[in-house]
């Protein structure tokens, strides 16, 4: 599924080297999470797979959760300062070379059970300078690779980015100084 320019969604996966890996508790009142989903921290500790627009994400899964199964332990990648690769949805809004250094939402796609592949991916026409789930850092490396296509063109051209959580809980972006994060001390 990590291929260039191809439409196979699969959440995210870090890309370089992990920073952090721990257990988090999921209650029976979260839905099912699959590998590579955004998760959020709820109020009562406890993960969930992230919405659209959701401030409060915590990570992305590392491994797979039932829905509606009390008392799981899951694995998350929980650094504000890990990188993933992810692709972007390409639907109506071609992300080239222009896209890195700004953000953009996640679409929270529903994972496909069969191959227990989360469906999350970078919102394309969400794309801003304004704060956002994600931050764009740069074009996947084999995108880049000799023969390959190169950033998109047109929509409907998918590709795989390096990103950030840029709307991670353990970290605060300064509304008065654009950019500026620090610790929320949570």
């Amino acid at each position: 599924y990590l291929q260039p320019a191809t439409d196979t969604p699969f959440g995210a996966i870090p890309y370089g080297r992990v920073i952090s890996l721990q257990k988090y508790r999921k209650d029976a009142s979260a839905g099912r999470i699959y590998p590579g989903d955004f998760v959020i921290l709820e109020a009562d500790g406890n993960v969930a797979p992230a919405t659209a627009g959701a401030l409060n994400l915590i990570g992305v899964a590392a491994e797979g959760s039932a829905g509606s199964t009390a008392d799981t332990e899951v694995l998350v990648y929980d650094s504000p300062e890990q990188l993933y690769v992810c692709q972007d949805d390409g639907d109506t809004t071609a992300m080239d070379e222009t896209s890195i250094g700004g953000n953009a939402d996640l679409i929270a796609g529903v994972g496909l059970t069969p191959t227990d592949r989360s469906q999350h991916e970078i919102d394309s026409s969400s794309l801003t300078n304004a704060t956002a789930n994600l931050a764009i850092k740069g074009l996947h490396p084999m995108e880049l690779d000799s023969g390959r296509a190169g950033f998109a063109t047109a929509s409907g051209q998918q590709r795989k980015w390096i990103v950030k959580i840029n709307e991670h809980l353990d970290k605060v972006v300064n509304a008065t100084v654009s950019g500026s994060v620090g610790p929320q001390g949570v």
